[in-house]
């Protein structure tokens, strides 16, 4: 694995004899001890007399309990695995050989009657409020080795009928977004249509209220809207509103709604909340294009789970099966991860916190307690635990990483890497 060196902050630490000893830096890393696996801020100092030496706080994180009498060691519940594989999700090894013959003839049943291609539904189109008289922006420059990928992207689009050549005094330019791949995909900058686009206040729903509903969650499927966006057309008048430049290729525009309206998010929620239906929603919970299931039954999972494919095959829609995950006791969702035992961090997230370094500027804290304030709720008094970070971005405030805001740095990362298994409120309670 390979660690950076972070020089900023304490230089020197006391040991166990109570000398002083001198530190040149501080490296995050991942320790892994019978599978389990978490990531330490550990320091690194030039004269110890051993490679690595392990403190309380190990224990503590690992849940590990020392027999002093027998010099061996054992785990607080042998039975959990808080991280077996940085990224890894248990599946439902629970199921019975029956079980999940039952769940394959299923899921083969109620995807036969559903088309491969991109879906289009005929229930709802997507409108772009606006009297305002047509915007015509410049493209932004595209170097010439990312032009090939916008023209490949640009052709498939076309073939699947999700945009067509256009003659629109509009005219809106284009970005490029790196992939997790490392190519690129455009999105187009609707930013100026959309101040002058008239305002949908459909609500979306709170995160966190989604999240506390999932309780009894012995069963969890998640279902993938392929290209959800892509699946509602838009109405005839508001082609021409959305059409962009492609440098050298010439003045595209959606006939589906693309990504980047302003209004598209409420379009979609509203759409998908018909199509489940409020008879669904004790099992069925939806934000925009991530759909759970959730139940405490395997039987109650099949009936419900049949169900809503059902109905999204009737919408017109299409799914993503290879990204469907089906009859889980844990899965991601919406960057958290939930099951029976009640919701946890996600592994991967935490880890690309906790190998930030330390700040340098007000974009870095920025983006810092942007990411951390996704799990806020796992964080005891988070607000006064960042306080120091937070003083950083005060106006007129002369950026100095001092011991305070390094202390807050290190106790958020240790937060997180021990964050608890927080149980979902019972409602049914007085």
């Amino acid at each position: 694995t390979t660690c950076t060196l972070s020089t900023a902050g304490m230089q020197q630490c006391t040991v166990a004899n109570g000398q002083s000893c001198p530190v040149i830096g501080v490296v995050s890393l991942p320790i892994t001890l019978s599978g389990r696996t978490r990531i330490f801020d550990v320091l690194v100092a030039p004269t110890l007399s051993h490679d690595l030496i392990l403190g309380i706080d190990f224990w503590r994180v690992m849940q590990i309990i020392p027999d002093m009498f027998s010099g061996s060691w054992s785990f607080l519940n042998p039975s959990e695995v808080n991280t077996p594989k940085v990224g890894a999700i248990h599946s439902s090894e629970s199921l019975t050989s029956e079980q999940k013959k039952q769940l394959e003839q299923m899921i083969e049943d109620t995807f036969q009657a559903m088309p491969s291609k991109l879906g289009c539904t005929t229930l709802v189109e997507h409108i772009i409020g606006t009297d305002s008289p047509p915007i015509r922006q410049r493209h932004y420059p595209i170097s010439p080795a990312l032009q090939r990928q916008v023209y490949e992207e640009l052709d498939k689009m076309l073939a699947d009928g999700v945009v067509e050549p256009s003659n629109s005094p509009w005219a809106s330019p284009i970005l490029l977004i790196k992939k997790e791949d490392g190519r690129y995909r455009f999105v187009v900058d609707f930013r100026q249509l959309n101040k002058v686009t008239a305002r949908d206040a459909y609500p979306l729903p709170f995160v966190s209220a989604t999240l506390d509903k999932l309780r009894d969650a012995h069963y969890l499927t998640t279902l993938d809207i392929k290209a959800a966006y892509w699946q509602i057309p838009l109405s005839e008048e508001s082609k021409p509103l959305t059409a962009f430049v492609i440098p050298n290729r010439g003045l595209f525009q959606f006939r589906r709604m693309p990504m980047g309206l302003h209004n598209a998010p409420a379009t979609w929620q509203r759409f998908i909340d018909r199509v489940i239906g409020l008879d669904l929603e004790k099992y069925v919970f939806v934000y925009l294009d991530d759909v759970i299931i959730c139940t405490d039954s395997f039987e109650r999972h099949l009936e419900i789970l049949k169900e809503v494919i059902t109905r999204i095959t009737n919408a017109g829609l299409t799914l993503n099966r290879d990204k469907c995950h089906f009859c889980k006791q844990e899965l991601r969702y919406l960057g958290y991860v939930v099951g029976a035992s009640g919701l946890m961090v996600d592994p991967g997230k935490v880890e690309a916190i906790v190998k930030i370094p330390p700040p340098r500027n007000v974009t870095e804290v920025r983006r810092l307690i942007g990411l951390a304030s996704w799990y806020r709720r796992f964080v005891p008094n988070f607000s006064s635990l960042i306080a120091p970070l937070c003083d950083l971005l005060k106006k007129n405030r002369k950026f100095i990483w001092d011991d305070a805001c390094n202390s807050a740095f290190r106790s958020l990362k240790d937060c997180l890497i021990s964050a608890p298994i927080l149980s979902c409120p019972n409602f049914d309670l007085p």
